[in-house]
């Protein structure tokens, strides 16, 4: 390349007496021009000289005159195409990898960030291919910006001990790789301006300063392109230092190693909870989530009992995705993730008896460990807990009850989100939640938080925003993805036998919606031993945040364990 810029400089000392003849526009074949000034040190390699002799100048758009009949410019132009074959596979992985487990493709982080960059290299790869011969300085200085940027990311992800094992070794490598691309497609360029000046010099005796309506077509849209890469760029920045921000929060239980330490998993428990010889002690109050909210949103109401000491012991565990826990490799369901939560405990040395709280989709979760390992299960409450119909594509089809009759299925003019406050899990829905993790490396929805609402790290990390985490949007396109094909048919297999149950349901969205109230009668049928059914007054789906309805709650659960009589 050294050649091309060498050849150039030194053509365009001929310059000058080329500008003492008039001019003749674009095209300019009567002309002719003597090579002498321009020695063999000039031209590139495998070119002739042929000194002392005059040859016809040819027209700017004269194809001999491209900087691609050059050597060097065809073979950067070829590791372009190479690099776009790569982005082309490695995108195609990253794709599936969230489908099923591809090796090398998972990491603890992973939330949709590596196929963004995969994009964004993919794109950057096809825009400078389009009109490869067209240089352009604007583009270049884009280019070098948003490399520059993320170098600065890089070295972020580098210095930070939790972005680095987020990411892991492919995170951290495809990051470097986009770089690499990005930094190189712009020297590229650059070449191909220089390319295009020695050609111009050597066929047409000047540096061609004018562009066609065409070239300033093309350069227009790859500069727009390249501002956009460079906007995306700019949020993905954002929302990775944001991560930074709020990693200096860190989890108050413990990141329990699972899967052959593939990822982590966050369980806190407070009290004896290794204590198994007592007969006088309480059960261990295990915690399941629901589909919005955390565990440790969910368990404040508990943690307001343990504090009054009325309850010994309990345990707040985090699925993956939510909370502090990390990403889970696909496929996933409910029993996949019962197993998760069974090593952690088994990690702590942590054995039961527990007994199961689980509100909205959790309860699917609470069913399925007590009935996969029962003897480690003292009894279940379900809070408001979906019925394995809701797993289904189309679950108010095959919900009895209602004006239907008990034979035709439940009402059919409820529309989901039921009551604002239920994910449907059917193909529309899991197309939303895949296009909603693909944006939420953006962070838009994150970034609007905490400038317009002043959001903070616990709104992020197990709060109201956690919902927009790229690890959390990604577990319910999971759940989603094996909800109708695997888990219904793992919960229909579910037998509670003579477990001990109670459940509490919510006033509103029973006197809401027929078919919740139906599934609420059902859930109550599954051991043989139920207990106790409450019906949560004046309360949402959210039972614990109304003061009537913690109350009941947290009676509830005293009566199940023994502490108060019922």
């Amino acid at each position: 390349m050294s050649e091309i810029a060498n050849s150039a400089e030194t053509a365009s000392e001929t310059l000058p007496l080329l500008n003492d003849s008039p001019r003749r526009g674009r095209r300019n074949s009567n002309v002719s021009i003597s090579t002498n000034s321009i020695t063999s040190a000039d031209l590139l390699p495998g070119s002739s000289n042929h000194h002392n002799h005059s040859r016809p100048l040819l027209s700017p758009d004269d194809p001999q005159v491209s900087p691609l009949n050059l050597p060097q410019i065809k073979f950067i132009r070829l590791v372009t195409v190479v690099a776009l074959i790569i982005n082309a596979i490695l995108f195609v992985c990253l794709l599936v990898s969230d489908f099923i487990e591809i090796p090398g493709f998972h990491s603890r982080g992973k939330a949709y960030v590596e196929l963004n960059l995969i994009v964004i290299a993919l794109v950057n790869n096809l825009i400078t291919l389009f009109q490869f011969q067209i240089p352009s300085r604007v583009e270049r200085t884009i280019g070098y910006a948003t490399a520059g940027l993320l170098t600065f990311d890089f070295f972020v992800v580098f210095s930070l001990l939790y972005l680095k094992q987020q990411f892991g070794l492919n995170g951290e490598t495809i990051l470097l790789w986009t770089i690499i691309q990005i930094a190189g497609c712009a020297l590229f360029d650059k070449y191909v301006d220089r390319g295009k000046r020695y050609q111009e010099i050597r066929y047409t005796g000047r540096v061609e300063t004018r562009r066609t309506i065409y070239e300033m077509f093309v350069v227009s849209i790859r500069i727009i392109v390249r501002s956009f890469l460079l906007t995306i760029v700019v949020l993905l920045s954002f929302t990775l230092w944001l991560r930074a921000y709020d990693s200096r929060i860190r989890p108050w239980g413990e990141m329990v190693p699972i899967e052959n330490d593939q990822f982590k998993v966050h369980l806190a428990c407070y009290g004896d909870v290794t204590n198994t010889t007592s007969r006088s002690a309480q059960p261990i109050i295990l915690i399941e989530s629901g589909q919005l909210t955390s565990s440790e949103e969910f368990s404040i109401w508990v943690k307001e009992l343990h504090n009054l000491n009325k309850i010994d012991r309990y345990c707040v565990w985090d699925r993956p995705g939510y909370g502090f826990s990390d990403s889970a490799p696909s496929p996933t369901s409910v029993s996949i993730v019962a197993e998760y939560l069974l090593q952690a405990l088994d990690r702590q040395n942590i054995h039961g008896p527990f007994t199961l709280v689980g509100h909205d989709i959790g309860g699917l979760y609470s069913r399925i460990f007590a009935s996969r390992f029962p003897a480690m299960i003292h009894s279940v409450l379900l809070v408001d807990a979906w019925h394995e119909d809701l797993m289904l594509k189309s679950p108010l089809d095959n919900s009895g009850g209602g004006n239907n009759g008990p034979d035709r299925g439940g009402r059919r003019d409820e529309k989901f989100p039921l009551l604002g406050k239920i994910l449907s899990m059917g193909p529309l829905h899991g197309l939303r939640l895949w296009i909603s993790g693909i944006l939420s490396p953006l962070g838009l929805r994150l970034h609007a938080g905490w400038l317009l609402h002043r959001h903070g790290s616990a709104d992020r990390l197990y709060g109201r925003d956690m919902k927009y985490q790229g690890k959390n949007v990604r577990f319910r396109l999971q759940e989603q993805l094996t909800s109708s094909i695997l888990s219904y048919n793992e919960l229909k297999a579910v037998d509670f036998k003579d477990l001990p149950l109670s459940v509490i349901s919510s006033s509103y969205m029973i006197e809401n919606s027929e078919s919740w109230g139906e599934w609420q009668r059902k859930i109550t049928h599954l051991s043989r031993n139920l207990i106790e059914w409450v019906i949560a007054d004046e309360s949402n789906h959210e039972i614990w945040r109304n003061k009537k309805g913690k109350k009941q709650l947290q009676d509830l659960l005293l009566r199940l364990i023994g502490v108060l009589d019922r």
